[in-house]
């Protein structure tokens, strides 16, 4: 069996962004310990705060890619569709609109290189977010996002059960996008079990929007 890829995207740029991406790293090593001599999880860090770096760690083949940054949304108005922004931990010094990466990945024809999509930032389980995430995919993705805020204990507790979930053996003839949205919903689960209190990370199937049909296909 191929070993999974889970790629980190870390733009936050401060030490408590490194905190957690080292967090995940350990996480992700545990799990794949102690298996065969041909590890089963192969993890890359990418810290980056250059939309070319971004981009590419974005539509470079995975099966889980996750990016730890601050974010927001502006809810759409009946003129805009509304923006969906990722940011560091520099004041906001380094951000992007989603609008924009899709902009970017579709003018070099390659949409997000994996099934599963995970944005740990606030709000990034929102509609306007969701919408906007549309637009980078060409296939149904696993997505898994935070509804409004979340603090650095939620990130991590969540991420704990997450992963476990999703990597655990179910056989090679489930479909990764069905063990993502999965784990997803186990994850949820153990949170407010563990916490006894609602989790505000969520999954969701999603599927391309026609703009990136369009864009991706031309």
């Amino acid at each position: 069996m191929r070993p999974r890829v889970v790629r980190i995207v870390d733009i936050g740029m401060t030490s408590r962004f490194g905190q957690t991406s080292t967090f995940l790293q350990s996480l992700l090593a545990a799990l794949g310990s102690g298996h065969s001599a041909a590890p089963l999880i192969v993890t890359e860090l990418i810290n980056t705060d250059q939309t070319s770096r971004l981009l590419e760690a974005l539509h470079a083949p995975a099966d889980v890619i996750h990016i730890v940054a601050h974010g927001y949304d502006e809810p759409a108005r009946p003129t805009s569709r509304g923006d969906a922004v990722i940011h560091s931990d520099l004041n906001g010094e380094v951000s992007w609109t989603v609008a924009e990466l899709a902009a970017g990945l579709q003018s070099i024809g390659a949409p997000v290189g994996a099934p599963c999509l995970y944005i740990d930032a606030c709000e990034s389980f929102s509609t306007v977010f969701r919408r906007h995430v549309r637009d980078l995919i060409t296939s149904e993705t696993a997505y898994v996002g935070c509804r409004g805020g979340n603090t650095w204990f939620d990130a991590t507790t969540y991420a704990s059960a997450f992963y476990p979930a999703l990597l655990r053996n179910k056989g090679a003839g489930t479909p990764w996008v069905e063990r993502a949205l999965e784990a997803g919903e186990a994850a949820a689960q153990a949170f407010s079990t563990l916490l006894q209190r609602r989790c505000p990370f969520g999954v969701a199937e999603l599927r391309p929007s026609r703009a990136a049909s369009s864009a991706f296909q031309s």
